[in-house]
């Protein structure tokens, strides 16, 4: 770890989303990668993977559930597997 110093942390995520119905149902389904590269270690420290939907509960609010997966190198617990759940509210 460095202390006193400058420490910076770069981060690039592609993602493919693409729209769907569903029995009367509109979902956007999406996946998404992420690597991030980290000044420290001088290294390509960590990527995220995600996979999942989002869906419109109202005209002001939708969710997005996904499952996500992290490797991470340098961090402790570095191998990660979660599912997420995501608000979005627009005022």
């Amino acid at each position: 770890m460095l202390i006193g110093g400058q420490t910076w942390r770069y981060r690039n995520r592609l993602e493919v989303a693409h729209d769907v119905r569903l029995a009367h149902s509109r979902l956007r389904l999406f996946v998404w990668d992420e690597v991030f590269y980290d000044s420290v270690p001088r290294a390509w420290a960590r990527n995220r993977a995600a996979i999942g939907g989002s869906k419109a509960l109202s005209r002001r609010l939708s969710v997005d559930l996904y499952y996500l997966r992290q490797n991470d190198s340098h961090a402790r617990p570095g191998d990660l597997n979660t599912i997420g759940a995501l608000f979005h509210a627009r005022f």
